[in-house]
């Protein structure tokens, strides 16, 4: 039996469409999310001018220049996993634009959110796994712990 392998290049582009989907799914699930995608959804809940994928920014910019402090540096390898997250969250508002679905999460039924979480949950794992997978920089949340750890 011959392995299939994928591109480095295409999982990176496939584990971002999935993270964002799966951070869509488990806002709608309305059931909790991770320390890392807490504050801007919080952000982004609070101030109702900013959508999830802006607030994203504000708090992946302020991550990255405290990173930058820390490690008092900068490097293009630091931008890179910033421009990651960037794009994980234009991709998650691009979502809710493509499904509309995804903008009712108050008229979900019990039952639903929980499906949504757990399949939310699920993907988020397999796109973190497929991140570490690739050789392109993950999101600065992950690369800010991975580098401060060395």
């Amino acid at each position: 039996m011959k392995k299939r392998r994928i591109n480095s290049e295409i999982l990176y582009l496939i584990a971002i469409l999935v993270l964002s989907f799966s951070i869509d799914l488990l806002t709608i699930a309305n059931m909790g999310l991770s320390a890392i995608n807490g504050p801007a959804y919080i952000l982004s809940e609070k101030v109702y001018s900013l959508t999830y994928g802006q607030a994203e920014y504000i708090v992946e910019g302020i991550i990255f220049i405290i990173f930058c402090i820390l490690m008092k540096k900068f490097k293009m390898a630091y931008l890179s996993s910033f421009i990651t997250g960037v794009l994980y969250a234009t991709m998650a508002d691009i979502w809710k634009i493509i499904i509309p679905f995804f903008q009712t999460q108050n008229e979900i039924c019990f039952q639903f959110r929980i499906v949504y979480f757990f399949i939310g949950f699920i993907l988020s794992a397999m796109a973190v796994a497929m991140f570490y997978k690739s050789y392109l920089y993950p999101q600065i949340y992950d690369f800010f712990v991975q580098e401060i750890s060395k």
